[in-house]
């Protein structure tokens, strides 16, 4: 099942206003009730957001506690795409002896590590196929992540800023690519 992330929150009222100065218990100045009419603005409906729940509950504004009736919480969801697909690395798990020829991954350069974490920036398209162990690539700036092990073939892109994580030893044959060459 894919991700989910709820991206807003907004609170939409039923009414078109708040309730009216008379229906406000106790005694308030006549700024008081302006100012609680004019934080309706709060309230503002949006045609992206689906209502999740409703009903003639009371919303608290302020210390005073006045309320605006039948308030209905809405939600907005999105599904997030994978990793790979959101920052353009192309993935083919487990490649086949066939394409590990057809690629000439024994003729790539070899790079070994061990356990160890560090930043990463790629200037230029980089193939990469991952000979032993594993990796963690959590891109810059994003909370999400995504693992490659070992038989996977891996193109990350040009400009791409990563934290690379590898819980243990690891090997693997890379080439960079040159601009235009697919």
């Amino acid at each position: 099942m894919p991700a989910m992330l709820v991206t807003q929150t907004r609170l939409q009222p039923a009414a078109a206003s708040l309730p009216e100065r008379s229906s406000f218990k106790g005694t308030r100045s006549t700024q008081q009730n302006s100012t609680l009419k004019s934080s309706s603005q709060f309230f503002t409906s949006s045609t992206n957001l689906r209502t999740v729940g409703g009903g003639s509950s009371r919303l608290a504004i302020g210390k005073n506690h006045c309320a605006a009736t039948a308030a209905v919480v809405a939600v907005t969801a999105r599904v997030l795409r994978p990793v790979e697909e959101r920052f353009k690395i192309h993935c083919e798990k487990n490649i086949s002896k066939e394409r590990m020829e057809e690629l000439g991954i024994n003729k790539w350069s070899k790079w070994e590590s061990d356990k160890c974490v560090f930043p990463w920036e790629w200037k230029v398209d980089e193939e990469v196929f991952i000979v032993k162990g594993s990796v963690q690539v959590t891109p810059e700036d994003c909370k999400d992540s995504t693992w490659f092990y070992a038989g996977d073939y891996v193109r990350y892109p040009k400009w791409f800023s990563a934290q690379l994580c590898f819980d243990g030893p690891f090997e693997q044959r890379y080439r960079f690519r040159a601009y235009g060459e697919d």
